[in-house]
């Protein structure tokens, strides 16, 4: 009842950012549901659309469905932002490349989490207290220490270049 008092771009948002969080948790059939229903009410001639496109592209492929990735991409090659359509030919690119053999021994089985429940980040060994329910807390609080360090390092620059500066006028005078 909620859904329907929802507009089309809330319900895009919400169904975008759970199959990004379903696919970065290595859930990728729940991730292709989710990205679908995101795509279905995100027109397909904005950024946007092609945002959510490229992460269904790349949730396909995951998920084993090979020839709807490539589908999909080659749709995507004619968007009209042209970073979705460099982003979409790179891509396909590598969709299309020739599968290598490789012996059994020389790889790693990587097991689809998409049947495992998911715990409560608290109850997690490990969490990160900063994520609170918002995954892209864990990112802001990483931007926010990458700017001290920058503005720190910014400090020391100019230090270090006062310093050469007074000892080339120092060799000067002498």
């Amino acid at each position: 009842m909620e859904s329907e008092k929802l507009s089309k771009t809330e319900r895009a948002a919400i169904a975008f950012r759970a199959g990004r969080l379903a696919f970065e948790s290595g859930a990728y059939r729940q991730s292709v549901d989710d990205l679908e229903r995101a795509v279905a009410d995100t027109p397909v001639h904005l950024r946007r659309g092609g945002e959510v496109r490229l992460w269904l592209v790349n949730a396909y492929q995951a998920a084993g469905q090979g020839q709807d990735a490539i589908a999909l991409c080659q749709r995507l090659c004619g968007h009209g932002d042209l970073e979705i359509r460099r982003q979409s030919k790179s891509l396909l690119y590598i969709l299309q490349a020739p599968k290598l053999e490789r012996p059994a021994e020389w790889m790693t089985q990587i097991p689809d989490l998409g049947g495992l429940s998911v715990s409560a980040p608290q109850d997690r060994k490990g969490s990160n207290p900063i994520k609170k329910g918002d995954p892209d807390a864990e990112w802001e609080a990483k931007l926010a220490a990458e700017t001290n360090v920058t503005a720190f390092n910014d400090g020391f620059i100019w230090v270090v270049l006062g310093g050469t500066l007074l000892l080339l006028a120092g060799v000067i005078w002498l």
